[in-house]
């Protein structure tokens, strides 16, 4: 998630990321924190997991929050987990995108009230991915990084 600092208007982009290599991640995330947004990390994977994964995509630092399974009760398309990373790094839904990579990603993000961009790399078709909710979907995070100025998150930005 990407939001402002709590001393502006909340601004949020959450962000699903599974292992393995995720090309553009380390890229997206420091941009995105990087223009003063704040970001978080939503997964339902296990901390044990995800701490393996920060070290290997380097991008602990710039993250606000993250949360994983180990702080909700409900996975996805339960929204408990981007609700939760909102309310610890004190987002607002509306100033908020998700960025995904699964149609449960998409349908907890639409069920917390925030939009999400989705991504093919998870495995789900364009098809899918936007029957599913998403506001756009992208060949990978890759694209959203590279793109990151003409993306939903731009308005964000302003």
């Amino acid at each position: 998630m990407t939001s402002t600092k709590p001393s502006s208007a909340s601004k949020s982009v959450p962000f699903r990321v599974k292992s393995g290599r995720l090309p553009g991640a380390r890229t997206l995330v420091t941009s995105v924190h990087g223009c003063g947004l704040a970001t978080a990390l939503a997964t339902s994977s296990p901390a044990d997991e995800v701490d393996r994964l920060l070290e290997v995509l380097d991008i602990a630092d710039d993250l606000d929050v993250v949360t994983t399974a180990d702080d909700v009760s409900m996975s996805k398309p339960d929204p408990e987990v981007f609700e939760t990373a909102m309310r610890m790094a004190g987002m607002e839904t509306a100033r908020t995108i998700a960025v995904g990579d699964s149609v449960w990603d998409v349908r907890a993000a639409t069920a917390a009230g925030i939009g999400c961009l989705a991504v093919e790399s998870g495995g789900f078709s364009r098809h899918e991915l936007a029957e599913a909710g998403a506001l756009q979907v992208y060949r990978d995070v890759e694209q959203i990084a590279d793109q990151l100025f003409t993306t939903p998150i731009a308005l964000l930005m302003g």
